[in-house]
């Protein structure tokens, strides 16, 4: 069959200049049987641009719905073409938009540009099939996409659909995240946030090796919540001093939800990595003050006293819980919290009385040192 179609005679110019006729034909019919012909002609060496140019101008409707059914048909994306199917997306005839609009998806690259601002179509079922045309497309429609973030009317659909392509889109919103433009960087992050936890450890990994500014790049990651605690974690660990002290910072930001993470590193007893959980701590302040005391009960005594440092530095929030541990914790954990109070100054100068009572009525020769030593040492600040 095949070798029939090769020496098939090529149809002679009065054939085609007959074609031609059809397609100039005044009756509207007959134009667009004529238009459903042309694949033909062009599967023969035929130019075909310039006629479907000229069918996409015609003034009836359905010539111009075959028109950009054969244009879809064939994939010419010619800017003329485009720019005529563009013009056709302004009728008021919602049939033949739609045709257009299908014809778009399948002349995608080229037409990914102007399928992104159908996103906001007043048509919604235009918008439906626009915004799953462009997540079919991938990373193709990842720059596009991604330049319209700054246009309030673009922004909201644009960034929807990035969110669904995901992986491909990470780079690219990434970048965005050191913007000067804190609204466009802020915009990045959301839809960061949206395409998932995978997204995290890229995310650090460009901020290690200094691929994106570390202050933002810590706020992108904080968006994640628990999800992003293992890798901080892991960055908390990592050899790189600089990096540790971003993670300890990160931390910070992500508050009470770091709490029993950065306990647990407290308890591991690696003093570089416990000192900066520890700094983590005293900076998130009150909500890390019941986590810190359980530790006060610890059998290990230089665990107890890392805990004390830290309640210690978090000051005046932690005193009443402190207070309360010498009346009624166990002889290790009043030990600590005395020496927890004793070690804060100034900021535990209120406690001084309630230590002085609390010496009058401790028998235990170890624990009435410890007050002593406490009560001197805030004596002071008298």
């Amino acid at each position: 069959m095949a070798d029939l179609q090769n020496h098939a005679p090529r149809p002679s110019d009065e054939a085609w200049d007959a074609y031609l006729k059809s397609l100039f034909s005044p009756l509207p019919g007959l134009r667009e049987m004529a238009l459903l012909e042309i694949p033909v002609w062009h599967g023969l060496g035929r130019d075909v641009t310039g006629l479907l140019e000229m069918s996409l101008r015609d003034t009836d409707p359905m010539v111009c719905r075959a028109a950009a059914m054969v244009t879809g048909r064939l994939r010419l994306a010619s800017p003329t073409l485009l720019e005529e199917l563009e013009k056709r997306l302004a009728t008021d005839d919602d049939i033949l938009k739609r045709t257009v609009v299908t014809t778009l998806s399948r002349l995608t690259p080229d037409s990914i540009p102007l399928m992104v601002r159908l996103l906001v179509d007043r048509d919604a079922y235009l918008r439906r099939f626009v915004a799953v045309a462009l997540e079919d497309c991938g990373e193709q429609a990842v720059a596009p996409l991604v330049a319209v973030l700054s246009q309030d009317l673009l922004r909201r659909s644009a960034g929807a659909v990035l969110a669904k392509i995901g992986q491909p889109a990470i780079p690219h919103l990434l970048k965005l995240i050191d913007q000067p433009d804190r609204d466009l960087a802020y915009i990045a992050m959301d839809i960061l946030e949206e395409i998932g936890p995978h997204v995290i450890p890229t995310l650090i990994e460009e901020i290690r090796f200094g691929k994106r500014n570390e202050e933002p790049g810590g706020d992108a990651v904080t968006r994640f919540g628990p999800s992003a605690l293992p890798n901080l974690l892991s960055s908390l660990r990592d050899p790189d001093i600089a990096h540790r002290c971003w993670a300890a910072a990160t931390l910070v930001k992500m508050g009470p939800v770091a709490v029993p993470a950065l306990t647990g590193v407290v308890c591991e007893g690696n003093p570089a990595v416990c000192w900066l959980a520890g700094k983590a701590l005293a900076r998130i302040g009150a909500p890390a003050v019941p986590s810190l005391l359980a530790i006060l009960g610890t059998k290990t005594r230089s665990l107890r006293w890392i805990a004390a440092d830290i309640l210690a530095q978090i000051g005046e929030e932690a005193i009443a819980s402190l207070e309360h541990t010498i009346l009624d914790g166990d002889p290790a954990a009043k030990e600590a919290a005395i020496h927890a109070l004793g070690l804060m100054g100034e900021p535990a100068w209120s406690a001084l009385s309630f230590l002085t009572e609390c010496h009058k009525r401790e028998t235990d020769p170890h624990l009435q040192e410890a007050l002593r030593e406490a009560m001197e040492k805030l004596a002071v600040f008298q």
